[in-house]
């Protein structure tokens, strides 16, 4: 928040467009890893808002990605659909150089919509909403992937939702994989809000009664939901302690 401060203050102070767009940016990536959802929707639609107004198609490209993923963590899962299909108009018009800093939040909220949508898919038992997801999903992850090799602020991110993504279809053990590499890249960059779910999502799954595994790299489920505690509790991620709350109350932990 200080760099963000810092960064209004400096496009106030000299009329320098691009350090508030900048800011403003950042500040709604900063809302989305908080999971403080009305927060972020209200700061991506003033940064759409800047964008059309002041900024370029990629900055649009940027804002209109995070007001998606703010849309779907709110619940408005319609707003969300829209958000980022007039975002894809966008990113079609891009050339292959484009840098991919540019794309990244657009791939990766792609590739997290998918997820979501077949999560609900699952849930609800639609067969066919099924098989006509799995393979966009599938596809948007090696995008999401592809790209996070080259940009790291979303890879341990996309590497979650790619063991999601598996655990969800039932490879259970490709989704292990996955989350392996998950920690082993959250733990190096240091990237502690998705290091901090990972290790939620593995504790959470591990516990479940279709689960086939106990464990992963020698840790049980209940380790990892300690690991994600302290996290947590550390960062202040209110949404994050009321889940593991709620999910150590159901398996009366």
């Amino acid at each position: 928040m200080k760099v963000i401060d810092k960064l209004y203050e400096i496009g106030e102070t000299f009329d320098y467009t691009e350090a508030t767009q900048c800011a403003g940016g950042l500040k709604v990536g900063f809302f989305i890893k908080a999971r403080k959802a009305h927060e972020a929707l209200s700061e991506a639609e003033d940064k759409v808002s800047y964008s059309r107004e002041k900024g370029t198609e990629l900055q649009e490209l940027i804002s209109m990605a995070n007001k998606a993923e703010s849309q779907q963590l709110v619940g408005d899962i319609e707003g969300a659909h829209d958000s980022i299909l007039k975002a894809s108009e966008i990113y079609k018009k891009q050339t292959s150089t484009v840098v991919r800093l540019f794309v990244a939040p657009y791939i990766a909220t792609r590739f997290f919509l998918y997820v979501e949508q077949l999560k609900h898919a699952i849930r609800s038992e639609s067969s066919s909403e099924v098989v006509n997801l799995r393979k966009p999903t599938y596809e948007a992850g090696k995008a999401a992937v592809r790209n996070s090799t080259k940009y790291a602020p979303y890879r341990t991110k996309v590497l979650r939702l790619m063991g999601l993504y598996s655990w969800i279809i039932g490879k259970q053990g490709n989704a292990l994989k996955w989350w392996g590499r998950t920690i082993e890249e959250g733990e190096r960059l240091g990237a502690r809000p998705d290091l901090s779910r990972t290790y939620f999502e593995v504790g959470k799954r591990l516990l479940e009664p279709q689960s086939k595994y106990e464990e992963l790299n020698g840790i049980e489920a209940k380790g990892y939901l300690d690991k994600a505690e302290i996290l947590f509790e550390e960062m202040g991620l209110e949404r994050d302690i009321d889940d593991l709350d709620r999910l150590k109350a159901d398996y009366g932990l």
